[in-house]
């Protein structure tokens, strides 16, 4: 059972940050269009507002490290969160969407 969760943000900031972005138990993938984080603190978790919860502690630090190593300027924030099970099968959740807040310099 396996949790993948979309990172939704600017996808120039998001595609350096998976290319420098390297943690064994953190790994970003860009797939069809789509930024996933997908985390080995997720697996040990079986409901999604558990997963939402650490999903966006961890989008906020990933945020802050685009915006120390990158300039960004808008912070990163969760999409859809997809459940996938050993036989593939996949469950999408849209967790409640929080209002942008840019930073001011």
């Amino acid at each position: 059972m396996m949790w993948r969760v979309q990172i939704l943000g600017d996808s120039t900031d998001l595609d350096l940050l998976k290319r420098s972005f390297i943690d064994s138990d953190m790994k970003i993938k860009h797939e069809d269009g789509n930024y996933y984080v997908e985390a080995s603190k997720f697996e040990n978790l079986s409901a999604v507002e558990e997963v939402v919860k650490m999903a966006n502690e961890h989008i906020a630090i990933l945020s802050g490290i685009a915006r120390l190593a990158y300039n960004a300027r808008i912070p990163f924030m969760l999409g859809r969160v997809l459940h996938i099970n050993c036989e593939k099968s996949k469950r999408d959740y849209l967790p409640c969407r929080m209002r942008i807040t840019l930073w001011s310099r």
